[in-house]
């Protein structure tokens, strides 16, 4: 009955090490993922500034080049920036998603230990 035990111990243990890895990992990349959001930010608030002086300035630049540039930040920069929003928030989804399911295989594994 003691290799049984040991082998349980090692099992748990093993468990315990590889949750604390992912935890670890997990808290590792939500760091960068808060510093994407924030630059996020800043580029919507920069590119609404570059729309707003487009449409003050609009008379003093030439027709073509004030078409290409509404264009550049109405369309282009808009798509890019909502794409990389949805990646952040699949990425945050994935690792709030990883962090309950590590709560919830340690509640159980406490509930079996009880």
């Amino acid at each position: 009955m003691l290799y049984g035990t040991n082998m349980t111990d090692t099992k748990k243990k093993s468990n315990t090490d590889a949750a604390d890895v992912i935890r670890s990992m997990m808290h590792d990349l939500r760091g960068p993922m808060v510093n994407i959001q924030g630059f996020l930010y800043e580029l919507r608030e920069a590119a609404a500034y570059l729309q707003l002086l487009v449409a003050q300035e609009g008379d003093s630049i030439p027709e073509e080049t004030r078409c290409r540039m509404e264009g550049t930040l109405e369309s282009d920069m808009a798509d890019c920036l909502e794409y990389l929003e949805r990646a952040v928030q699949q990425m945050n989804s994935r690792l709030d998603e990883c962090d309950s399911r590590l709560a919830a295989r340690a509640s159980v594994q406490d509930q079996a230990q009880s």
